[in-house]
């Protein structure tokens, strides 16, 4: 055989070897749909006041969402994502397209957080470090099948596919 059709055979036999018919589709995955996050009391990359940390009041900040489809629930989970994904506050049971919670505001189940507490545990860096960042990131998941038990940690409420989600990210150091 002429070297020209040996690579033409070897080229065919690879393409035969890789057809649709030797292997299932591979699903692609999907973006979900965005949620629109912010806060009225800091801004995107923006640093979060003292008030809301552990050299404040601790109170949570106001979060803010909209975008959502209304088919299921909300869950919020702010990380420091300097410190390895570290939870400083879960909530979940939030309903509606649109909605806010913080500063006191009723709303949903508190879940547990990494300081094995429930609910909101602001940014507390060690002194000395450059700036932390704390994201929040709200997810809409379908509608449960039964409810989520009230103190739940992030591995019983962020599970599945969420169907919707967006972030806000604040920075902290402490003088």
């Amino acid at each position: 055989m002429k070297p020209l059709a040996l690579v033409f055979a070897a080229v065919l036999a690879f393409l035969a070897g890789c057809s649709s018919d030797s292997h299932p589709p591979v699903p692609l995955p999907t973006a979900p749909a965005s949620l629109r996050v912010s806060s009225p009391d800091f801004a995107d990359g923006a640093a979060i006041p003292a008030r809301f940390t552990c050299d404040g009041a601790d109170e949570a900040p106001v979060v803010e969402w909209s975008g959502g489809s209304n088919r299921g629930q909300i869950a919020l989970e702010m990380t420091d994502i300097d410190a390895h994904g570290f939870v400083h506050w879960l909530a979940y049971g939030l309903g509606g397209s649109s909605g806010r919670i913080g500063d006191h505001l009723p709303s949903g189940e508190a879940g547990r957080n990494d300081f094995g507490t429930n609910g909101y545990r602001g940014p507390c860096p060690p002194r000395g470090d450059p700036p932390h960042r704390y994201v929040i990131t709200l997810y809409e998941f379908p509608p449960a099948p039964s409810p989520v038990s009230a103190g739940e940690g992030p591995d019983g409420v962020l599970n599945g596919t969420p169907i919707a989600e967006g972030r806000l990210t604040g920075t902290y150091a402490r003088a």
